[in-house]
């Protein structure tokens, strides 16, 4: 402003004047738009029919890789995206998943946007449910068929992880175990499972209590490795 003064007065500035309001207009910074923080998004899907939508057990957070994945597709606007090897389909605008090979086993799907420690709400595109949490194998009940039906070495395994474990098949059951190498869709559990809506997981004959098998009761419990009836 100065030197626009100065100007119409056709007087030529002082030098002090000029080395003052070069440090003046040079001092100001400008100031930083602050980047909003994007919100971490979470995707799950209804493992457990017997449940409203409304209950956290009925829900399965997707995997990290996976989640990236179904995230960046919806972001993209686009119609579906496959995962899990192409084994399944995650329609957006019926926000439901379903199988590549038969799309009329479909379970629903939820965008839950995760909370901040300022927020006091969640948003959920999808059924409306509580705060997911990652499924536990503490306190889960799981029926053993075939095999396992009267091993009594998985049982002291599963509840040593903390669960509940019997070879009687009822519908309060989260969990179906049955052996990978002899399985029999037609057993007569198995026919239940698929009735009562129950997830079937399946493990290894030579499945025991060691190093690692946590991890692998876990990855047994993911939806990719398990059988799912409608």
């Amino acid at each position: 402003m100065q030197f626009f003064f100065f100007f119409l007065l056709k007087k030529k500035p002082p030098l002090e004047k000029i080395i003052i309001s070069f440090f003046f207009f040079s001092g100001k910074k400008k100031k930083k738009k602050k980047k909003k923080k994007k919100k971490k998004m979470s995707w799950a899907w209804k493992s457990d029919l017997r449940f409203g939508d409304d209950e956290e057990k009925s829900w399965t957070a997707y995997t990290k890789k996976e989640n990236n994945k179904i995230e960046e597709a919806y972001n993209k606007k686009k119609k579906t995206v496959k995962i899990t090897g192409d084994k399944y389909v995650i329609d957006f605008k019926n926000m439901i998943q379903y199988r590549s090979d038969d799309d009329q086993l479909q379970r629903a799907v939820r965008r839950v946007e995760e909370e901040s420690d300022s927020d006091s709400e969640e948003k959920i595109k999808g059924p409306k449910a509580k705060r997911h949490k990652p499924m536990t194998i503490k306190s889960k009940f799981f029926a053993r068929c075939g095999t396992f039906g009267s091993n009594s070495d998985i049982s002291s395994v599963i509840e040593s992880f903390g669960a509940h474990t019997s070879s009687t098949l009822t519908k309060s059951v989260d969990y179906l175990i049955c052996c990978a190498e002899d399985f029999d869709e037609h057993a007569t559990k198995v026919v239940q499972a698929r009735k009562f809506r129950i997830p079937i997981m399946f493990l290894p004959k030579s499945f025991k209590k060691g190093k690692g098998s946590k991890d692998e009761f876990r990855d047994a419990m993911k939806p990719e490795n398990m059988k799912f009836e409608e």
